[in-house]
């Protein structure tokens, strides 16, 4: 299904929402969140922001109503392996 999302708080009208393809309003949403935010670069529903956004069928032009949409920022840990230490003693 293609559902066209638009949020009103960003000064969009249905006619500047984006259309999405997937099997549910609120996946379809989700993704919606998701490209919002790396396109504007500041995170905003990623900080933990609710944006209510408007739905809308865009095959058959029904509308769905108004969902609210919230995200949160993951902290994501790397370690690398520096250089071998086995055959040294313990520093703890």
């Amino acid at each position: 299904m293609k559902f066209r999302i638009w949020c009103d708080e960003y000064h969009a009208g249905a006619e500047d929402g984006r259309v999405i393809d997937e099997n549910s309003p609120c996946v379809a949403i989700e993704k919606w969140a998701e490209r919002r935010d790396q396109q504007s670069a500041e995170y905003w529903i990623a900080s933990g922001n609710t944006v209510v956004v408007h739905v809308k069928d865009e095959e058959t032009g029904q509308y769905y109503g108004e969902y609210e949409v919230v995200g949160e920022a993951v902290p994501t840990y790397h370690a690398k392996w520096v250089r071998d230490l086995s055959q040294t003693k313990d520093p703890a």
